[in-house]
């Protein structure tokens, strides 16, 4: 207290001990939700699937739920990876990869120099109205010993005639080669973005 004439706080000294042991770990929280401008994954197949014969095959296929963009400036994101197992020597086969949506080709990939072993695609899919999807295409491709060869992105392009709020989409990963199980889908993810 002011004016008794007792020390101040300052000069006292109090004692510490050792620390204590930790307590048990608590209880872990819950799993946040998607919330209003949320992200989920909605797929992710991360198993290989190759091609069995020489025609274009559906190596991975998701189907979009309907009202799953249930408002403009909602996306998802679809993202796929494809390898070719052996190099495309003479460059005369045919090695395709693919991405489809709604049954339309939204993005091709040859596979033309024989050190290009994996190609990876990103294709936003932007609602711009309920019947209106504008689309962007990004992908990088990769030599043998793993360096980033090539990288290419797309402006938007539009996709009409569609219903986000009452149809189901599927997003296929599609591959095609002269040699019978030549090209692998290693994953196909999907990703919404909610405005």
């Amino acid at each position: 207290m002011a004016g008794c004439g007792c020390l101040d706080c300052t000069d006292i000294t109090v004692p510490t001990g050792a620390t204590g042991a930790t307590g048990p770990a608590g209880p872990a929280g819950a799993n946040g939700s998607n919330g209003t401008n949320g992200v989920a994954v909605l797929h992710n197949d991360i198993t290989d699937s190759s091609t069995i014969g020489i025609l274009s095959e559906i190596l991975k296929t998701y189907t979009l739920p309907l009202a799953t963009l249930d408002s403009d400036g909602s996306f998802i994101k679809i993202n796929a990876r494809f390898r070719t197992n052996t190099a495309n020597n003479p460059m005369t086969s045919t090695k395709e990869a693919n991405i489809y949506f709604n049954g339309s080709l939204l993005t091709t990939y040859e596979f033309l120099f024989s050190n290009i072993t994996v190609v990876e695609f990103e294709v936003i899919i932007d609602r711009f109205s309920n019947t209106v999807g504008k689309s962007k295409v990004s992908w990088n491709d990769y030599s043998t010993v793993g360096f980033l060869n090539n990288s290419t992105t797309s402006g938007f392009g539009s996709i009409g005639g569609l219903n986000f709020t009452t149809t189901a989409y599927d997003v296929t990963a599609r591959a095609n080669s002269d040699d019978i199980g030549d090209i692998t889908c290693e994953f196909l993810t999907v990703t919404k973005y909610k405005k």
